[in-house]
């Protein structure tokens, strides 16, 4: 789920990802991209993990969640030192919190349901101040989860302020050496001591030129909770990624998804408008259509083609970028880019 979850974030943000292999990894090959996403990646390929380090302060941008690099190939734990040997961050095991009681009107009076239900998911709380000002809105939300009827709730391991953000996620206890930079954190009820706890949530760390964020949490537990948040984060997350590589930028509406991938060595963008699919009997021209514009940096005008889309424009500039732009997108775009032309002696 973790991996698809990211690629969910792709769709609404306009954002190029393209999955690799293992032998991609061992290899070096990352399809000339300098950003890696390592989902949950609790497998990594022995000779990438033993270089990984060297590829980061070389320039690459790794985003990674959970614990990385933690099992071999037979799901055998090998230690607890996230991503390679030598980051300086070490998971401490798993959060656990006490669970939520539950509190209903009846009959005129509050009953506490005993006894307290079991739970699989954990209930924690990001820090005040940290997180809103990281993503840099006010977003909370609440479990709407729970048994019901419920009329109303205390969830005791969690606090009734506003600016809190809520919901229940797998999360891990985080020993971070110095050089990383907390962004934002938790705070939760621990269940073996009965006591407020905190943990680190996101942290950063430059390694030379490149720079690791790392999520102590399972991202793809955010999709099902909180849609608005789950886009924040992950629109703040990719930006953060892609801080000095924007080799596709695509400016479309919210509802248009965008997806990437190769074919015979050409790399496709394929992008649809989501307020197309209306009743097959009504005309195209009377669907909803929105503007789009691809800006493609350092790919020549002669490598671009779009075979699906009417009414687009291609451009180069001076510097060497070449823009695909659709006043209006009515249903989808399929743009194509292909290889370099190979130079030939005269």
């Amino acid at each position: 789920r973790e991996p698809m979850a990211y690629f969910k974030a792709a769709l609404n943000t306009h954002t190029a990802l393209e999955p690799v292999s293992d032998d991609d990894l061992d290899s070096g090959n990352l399809h000339g991209s300098k950003a890696l996403i390592l989902p949950d990646s609790k497998v990594l390929p022995e000779k990438f993990r033993s270089r990984m380090q060297d590829e980061i302060e070389r320039g690459l941008r790794v985003l990674a969640t959970m614990e990385p690099g933690t099992r071999d190939y037979f799901g055998k734990k090998i230690g607890t030192e996230l991503l390679f040997e030598g980051s300086g961050l070490r998971s401490a095991g798993e959060i656990r919190t006490q669970k939520p009681w539950l509190i209903r009107w009846k009959n005129g009076k509050l009953e506490f349901e005993e006894p307290v239900p079991d739970a699989d998911a954990k209930y924690l709380s990001f820090m005040d101040g940290p997180l809103e000002n990281w993503i840099g809105e006010n977003i909370h939300a609440r479990l709407a989860s729970l048994s019901r009827p419920v009329e109303e709730r205390q969830m005791k391991c969690l606090r009734d302020d506003e600016n809190s953000v809520h919901f229940p996620f797998e999360a891990v206890r985080i020993e971070a050496s110095g050089e990383w930079k907390v962004l934002a954190g938790f705070k939760y009820l621990d269940a073996g001591s009965g006591k407020w706890r905190e943990s680190p949530a996101i942290l950063s760390r430059r390694f030379g030129n490149g720079e690791v964020i790392y999520l102590a949490f399972r991202l793809a537990t955010c999709t099902e909770i909180n849609p608005v948040w789950f886009r924040k984060l992950t629109e703040k997350l990719f930006r953060l990624l892609a801080a000095h590589e924007k080799t596709i930028e695509i400016k479309a509406p919210p509802c248009v998804k965008a997806v990437c991938f190769r074919q015979s060595g050409d790399r496709i963008i394929h992008l649809v408008n989501d307020l197309s699919p209306q009743p097959d009997d009504m005309f195209l021209e009377e669907r909803i259509a929105v503007p789009v514009e691809i800006t493609l940096k350092d790919v020549d005008a002669t490598r671009v083609s779009v075979p699906v889309c009417g009414g687009t424009a291609v451009t180069a500039d001076r510097s060497g970028n070449t823009t695909v732009s659709c006043a209006a997108m009515r249903d989808r775009m399929v743009l194509r880019i292909g290889e370099p032309r190979q130079k030939t002696s005269p």
